[in-house]
């Protein structure tokens, strides 16, 4: 991949979710009160604020009898802030942070550097010891107009059907993983039909989502952390542009 190529621009995007995502180890110890000082120092910028839950469950399997799954609460893991428009979300976890854009997106300069400003208060306030993982994440909402007919005149990526079955499908659910060796990193891609009503109604939504990490062992303190976003960014394009046809980004432009 050139990291100097220079990828099409959409001026109505079809992002609904962009997001920057940190994880951490924290100092041995740390407990959900140690975010109280981050969430005191973004609270006049994200004044929305509710505590995150995890929930974790166990599948139980006896030959005589049905599955059971046992549900158990864990204790809150870290705070959800909203900015006043709730266009900007802000997590803060005991395993780590984020930092969202809702629909509208603007610019990824925009992304990062709210994400790089926010990290610095998380970093001041909880002192990680490493960073572990960072990701970039974008989800997208293709509308597509009806009929759609043959799918590959859309997105080039995606579920293929035997000859013999029926071509026309009435939706889906695909996921798949792919290493990038230049630059490094991973991908995770989810790409479904959303039957939900979609606005206009004479289309069908496809979900895009484009998930580019890395695991890392980094100092938090460590800029070159940021030099390693933008490969995932770089990855993250390669994979919506290269799966999309020009017939695809017209909707956008």
């Amino acid at each position: 991949m050139d990291a100097g190529q220079e990828w099409p621009h959409l001026q109505n995007a079809p992002i609904t979710e962009a997001l920057i995502d940190i994880r951490v180890q924290l100092p041995q110890g740390t407990v959900l009160s140690h975010l109280a000082e981050f969430r005191d120092q973004v609270a006049d910028r994200y004044p929305g604020c509710r505590e995150r839950r995890r929930f974790h469950g166990k599948l139980s399997f006896k030959a005589s009898d049905p599955p059971v799954v046992d549900v158990a609460e864990e204790a809150p893991d870290g705070y959800l802030m909203t900015s006043a428009d709730g266009r900007q979300v802000v997590q803060a976890r005991l395993d780590g942070f984020t930092f969202s854009r809702l629909r509208p997106y603007e610019t990824w300069e925009h992304l990062r550097s709210q994400a790089k400003s926010l990290w610095r208060i998380y970093r001041q306030a909880l002192r990680p010891v490493r960073v572990v993982r960072i990701a970039v994440r974008y989800i997208n909402r293709i509308e597509i107009p009806v009929p759609v007919g043959d799918l590959k005149e859309w997105i080039l990526t995606g579920p293929e059907l035997a000859p013999g079955l029926p071509q026309s499908m009435a939706g889906y659910f695909f996921r798949f993983h792919l290493p990038f060796e230049q630059p490094r990193g991973f991908v995770n891609v989810i790409q479904k039909i959303d039957l939900e009503p979609t606005d206009p109604p004479d289309c069908v939504s496809l979900i895009f989502d484009v998930d580019a990490f890395l695991p890392l062992e980094k100092d938090p303190s460590n800029d070159e952390m940021w030099v390693l976003f933008e490969n995932l960014r770089l990855i993250k394009n390669r994979v919506f542009f290269d799966s999309t046809t020009s017939k695809t980004l017209e909707l956008f432009r």
